[in-house]
């Protein structure tokens, strides 16, 4: 039985048709854990609520609504989760042990570190879901979808399962990625060290911080990707589109980003050391603060005229200093602020109006007032 002051919140959040209320409780309280075990929560409408370490145990949640909500940590050992819509949920070191998810659509799911051991997932969905380190003994996996999933070294699933043959992605080091779908997902950090990335889908995925050194990542279409941080040396980007990527402190010593599109790209800090950017283009890609990079690396590529460079290295590229013109009206505009910000401190009794000409024009409160009376009458 969950705590009845806890129920009482929450199903007055759905009673005035406004999550919001338990989700301001929930951030007025962060040492409370809520306990909401055998509930009848059936077919709620709970997208997006804050289900953080919160006790969901034997709870009746068939058919809900939990779309993009927050599960961390939270117990949901032996709920019913049956036909409910769970995709882009955050089920990250969940209990769900012994839970019923039938035909439960978990499609983009956060699943890592998960208990999900002798777990009901027949018909369920998974498609696009994170299940590094999740524990799935045990649990029945009849007809369940899971397409494009990723698992890893310490993913368990039940005996005599063939995750290989599901559709389901196994990251690791030296790992065959060819023509992989990783689109929008969080793998900061991850080791992928020599694995073959040729022509993989990474739109908009975050992989700062991570190791892909001699990585295979030939037309990869990498487009806004976050690559921040990571170990690229020795690594194959030809041709792949890295337009908006940032690689700002990447290390691409030795890779080869012949034909790339760089446009839009963030390499600030980057190590270049006898990076090939050949037929690269460079079109409004940010190249300042390099490490080891020679006007033959970037003359090799194409639109480098057009990328932004330190002054030094700009001399030397023979490209026109690039002068900004001083806005003196801005200028002025954050004295006067700075000088209303003042005034305001000590003058309570009227208030700043306007700037004209230069000048702070003021109203008494008062007078202020009156003026509304009068144009109210």
């Amino acid at each position: 039985m969950g705590n009845q002051a806890h129920i009482r919140i929450l199903k007055q959040s759905l009673l005035d048709r406004n999550i919001q209320i338990w989700d301001k409780w929930r951030w007025d309280n962060p040492q409370i854990e809520p306990d909401l075990s055998d509930e009848n929560l059936k077919q709620t409408f709970l997208k997006q609520i804050n289900f953080e370490k919160t006790n969901l145990s034997k709870t009746d949640l068939t058919k809900g609504n939990l779309v993009d909500a927050n599960l961390e940590k939270a117990n949901l050992s032996n709920a019913d989760l049956s036909e409910a819509e769970l995709y882009c949920g955050h089920f990250e070191n969940a209990n769900l042990s012994n839970s019923n998810l039938r035909k439960a659509d978990l499609s983009g799911t956060n699943l890592k570190k998960a208990n999900l051991s002798n777990a009901n997932l027949k018909e369920a969905i998974l498609l696009g879901s994170d299940l590094r380190g999740a524990n799935l003994s045990g649990s029945n996996l009849i007809n369940t979808n899971f397409t494009s999933a990723i698992c890893d070294l310490e993913t368990t699933f039940p005996k005599d399962f063939n995750f290989q043959n599901q559709g389901i992605y196994f990251l690791a080091p030296g790992a065959n990625l060819y023509k992989v779908v990783l689109a929008c997902l969080d793998l900061n950090g991850i080791n992928l060290s020599n694995c073959d990335l040729n022509n993989s889908y990474l739109d908009s995925t975050n992989l700062s911080n991570a190791n892909l050194n001699n990585a295979n990542l030939v037309n990869a279409n990498l487009k806004n990707i976050d690559l921040s941080g990571t170990n690229l040396e020795n690594a194959n980007l030809s041709g792949a589109n890295l337009e908006n990527a940032n690689l700002s402190g990447a290390n691409l010593e030795n890779a080869n980003l012949s034909g790339a599109n760089l446009e839009n790209a963030n390499l600030s800090g980057t190590n270049l050391k006898n990076a090939n950017l050949s037929g690269a283009n460079l079109k409004s890609s940010c190249l300042e603060q390099i490490l080891f990079l020679t006007k033959k690396q970037i003359t090799s590529a194409i639109n480098w005229q057009e990328a932004k460079y330190d002054f030094g290295l700009s001399k030397e590229l023979g490209l026109p200093e690039v002068k900004f013109p001083v806005n003196k009206s801005s200028d002025k505009a954050k004295k006067l602020e700075k000088i209303s910000t003042c005034y305001q401190e000590k003058i309570t009794s009227v208030e700043i109006k306007e700037v004209v000409a230069g000048r702070l024009i003021f109203i008494p409160k008062k007078t202020k007032e009156n003026n509304s009376k009068l144009a109210e009458d």
